[in-house]
C-alpha cells in the first residue's frame, strides 16, 4: 500500500529503539532519544548509584565522600519533584476541577504537589561505609516509576520526542551529581596509586645481588 504525503511534508524516519544503557550514554552525550512506557525508573537509578556505593564503600576513607555522596541525594530528589509535577499535571487538575474558586483550586493543587515532593534523604559516614545509601534512592523512586511509565505510555507519538526531553532534562541533573562523584573517586584511587608507587622500599643489596645470581 503506498503512502500517500501532503505537499510540503516530510518524511522523518522514528528513531530506533534502545536499551537502557544505551539511552543512557545517548543521554550523557545529548544524543537523541525516544522514552517508551518499558523505560524503569528505579532500574536507572540503581544502575547509577549502586557501583558508585560499592567504590565508595572500598575507599579507605568514605567519610570524605559525603559531600558528593549528599549533592546526588538531592539531584534524585530534585528530579522526582520535577518528574512528578510532569507525570500528575492532568491527573491534578481533574481532582480539583470540581473546586468553585480559583484560589481554592490553586491551594488545592499546591498541597497535592507538597505531599507527592520526595525529601533527599541524609546518609551517615557509616551509611557510606556499609553501601546501603543507593538502595536508599532507589526506593524514594519506586513510587513514581509506575507513575512515569504509564505517563510515557500515554504520550502521543508526535508528542513523544518533548516529553522524553523533559525526563532526560530532569536525569540530567542526577547524571552530573553521579559523575562528578565517579571523577572525585577515580582521582583518589590515582592518588593512592602514586602515593604506593612513590613510596616502594629500594631493593637491599642482597636483593640486588641475589638479582645478579651473587651470593650474599
Amino acid at each position: 500500500m503506498k503512502l500517500a504525503f501532503r505537499r510540503g511534508e516530510r518524511m522523518t524516519a522514528p528513531l530506533p529503539m534502545f536499551d537502557q544503557d544505551e539511552q543512557r550514554r545517548r543521554r550523557r552525550h545529548w544524543l537523541p532519544n525516544v522514552l517508551t512506557d518499558e523505560f524503569d525508573l528505579t532500574v536507572e537509578l540503581e544502575t547509577i548509584t549502586a557501583p558508585l556505593a560499592l567504590r565508595v564503600a572500598a575507599d579507605p576513607v568514605p567519610a570524605v565522600l559525603i559531600g558528593n555522596v549528599s549533592d546526588l541525594s538531592d539531584a534524585v530528589a530534585a528530579c522526582l519533584r520535577e518528574l512528578g509535577e510532569l507525570f500528575a499535571a492532568d491527573t491534578d487538575q481533574a481532582r480539583v476541577r470540581h473546586l468553585a474558586s480559583e484560589e481554592d483550586r490553586a491551594r488545592a493543587l499546591q498541597l497535592l504537589r507538597s505531599r507527592r515532593a520526595a525529601s533527599a534523604p541524609d546518609f551517615t559516614a557509616a551509611d557510606l561505609g556499609a553501601g546501603t545509601w543507593a538502595a536508599a534512592l532507589v526506593a524514594l523512586a519506586e513510587p513514581s516509576a509506575a507513575p512515569l511509565s504509564d505517563y510515557l505510555g500515554r504520550v502521543r507519538p508526535d508528542s513523544i520526542v518533548s516529553a522524553t526531553s523533559v525526563v532526560e532534562a530532569s536525569l540530567r541533573g542526577v547524571d552530573r551529581a553521579a559523575i562528578s562523584l565517579e571523577r572525585r573517586l577515580d582521582r583518589r584511587a590515582a592518588d593512592r596509586e602514586l602515593f604506593a608507587t612513590a613510596h616502594t622500599s629500594a631493593p637491599t643489596v642482597e636483593d640486588q645481588l641475589a638479582e645478579l645470581g651473587v651470593a650474599p
